[in-house]
């Protein structure tokens, strides 16, 4: 974290719709994968007065406001899901705007809507608008951006962390709260979202993963098994 500038985004652009199925490599292009946010705002062209089924599909978590109106909160951590709000919107432009935030594990947000008389169907990008003059005020570090180290199944050779020996360095102290995927089974991937990791030794060798959420011991190990990831290990 030392690297990046917190004051301003790690990057800035513009997307023709907000249709990013869950996956689990990095986020569309924008070298993230792990414990990030975006924030999409702008204008929503509504064509026709009516009932409108606004759908939300997002992992982890997301909040949408329209019309300056918090209209649907799912913020937290879950799996791919599906929230949906019916709102009666006037023709015309609506301000807009989106928060998702991922915490861990496959990542994944679209935005749909079913208006009235109509099949649902993703916002197509004709119905997004942005004031370029907006756009451009906002500073952001494409320094930060463009030297992050991007960490695919690739760059790190594929497996789990229990194929890392990687340790718990002194310099992050006794422990860490963050969230840590700890392996997947045939019950599916085991994740706390709210991690303790907890060093038992002095090399850092020896650890434990507290699951904070559901009060149980997620992991351990005793001859490294972690990897740490993400903006604040290896942004």
């Amino acid at each position: 974290l030392s690297r990046l500038d917190r004051s301003r985004p790690f990057l800035l652009r513009k997307d023709d719709r907000i249709e990013f199925p869950n996956g689990a490599e990095t986020f569309s292009d924008t070298k993230l994968t792990d414990a990030f946010m975006v924030r999409w705002t702008g204008m929503l062209r509504v064509p026709i007065s009516g009932k409108y089924m606004i759908h939300v599909q997002s992992d982890d978590g997301a909040r949408l406001r329209l019309d300056g109106e918090i209209q649907l909160d799912e913020l937290g951590p879950h799996s791919f899901a599906e929230e949906t709000v019916t709102l009666d919107l006037n023709a015309g432009l609506h301000p807009f705007e989106l928060i998702y935030h991922e915490i861990g594990g496959g990542q994944g947000c679209v935005v749909s809507w079913t208006p009235p008389g109509s099949r649902r169907e993703v916002i197509p990008a004709t119905n997004w608008l942005h004031r370029p003059k907006d756009l451009d005020a906002i500073q952001w570090n494409p320094e930060a951006w463009a030297s992050y180290r991007v960490i695919t199944r690739e760059t790190r050779g594929g497996g789990n962390a229990r194929s890392s020996q990687e340790v718990l360095d002194a310099k992050y102290g006794s422990l860490i709260g963050t969230a840590v995927r700890v392996a997947n089974d045939d019950r599916g991937e085991n994740v706390a979202f709210r991690g303790q990791v907890v060093r038992l030794d002095e090399s850092g060798r020896a650890a434990i993963v507290f699951d904070t959420d559901t009060m149980r011991m997620a992991a351990a190990w005793l001859d490294g098994g972690l990897r740490l990831e993400g903006l604040p290990f290896t942004g």
